[in-house]
């Protein structure tokens, strides 16, 4: 293999890797292609090699983004009741006005409480108990969020690193390589 192939080979698994990384970082669940720890040059049958550190933080990367989305779900299904019961309650207060109306044409007073009055007392606990939950829930999505965040910059980081030492262990074979080829030229031409 020439050098310049061996460069461009490099270039085009450098560029292979770091679609991957971005395939990782901006869907939940990675459909990146077959990994293996190896950080050989030679013999690439297509798969991406990665630092056991890579390796390490898209692990974790992974994790945070199926808490968060497990939380995600949550917040979701308490928003849902929360919005059940805000309705629940706008039919009470309609049903409660037209129980008051239909008295008033009557020209009767209420002999007490009306039981729509005290179905609504009910669901506005339970509404404050639902928002409670949505702010709960809230900040642990925020929290989530975040720690999906420190994990995207930690790979990030650490796959520059990998691709700085990638680059230069080719650089280091490349002079190698180079200085040998002179070396023969030299041999060749005296």
């Amino acid at each position: 293999m020439s050098l310049t192939g061996a460069g461009t080979r490099f270039i085009d698994m450098a560029v292979q890797l770091w679609a991957a990384l971005q395939r990782v970082v901006t869907s939940p669940i990675s459909s990146a292609p077959p990994i293996r720890e190896n950080n050989t040059l030679n013999d690439n049958d297509g798969t991406i090699t990665h630092s056991p550190e890579v390796l390490q933080l898209l692990g974790e990367l992974r994790g945070a983004r199926e808490s968060d989305a497990v939380i995600a779900a949550d917040l979701a299904q308490a928003e849902a009741v929360m919005a059940d019961l805000t309705a629940q309650r706008g039919r009470l207060q309609g049903q409660l006005s037209a129980s008051e109306q239909a008295l008033a044409s009557s020209g009767a007073l209420p002999e007490g409480p009306f039981p729509e009055e005290s179905a609504i007392s009910d669901v506005d606990r339970r509404i404050r108990v639902a928002k409670s939950r949505v702010s709960l829930i809230s900040g642990k999505l925020a929290e989530s969020r975040a720690n999906v965040e420190r994990s995207q910059k930690s790979l990030r980081g650490a796959f520059g690193q990998f691709i700085t030492g990638r680059l230069t262990e080719v650089r280091a074979r490349y002079r190698a390589t180079a200085l040998a080829l002179r070396d023969i030229y030299a041999e060749q031409m005296a």
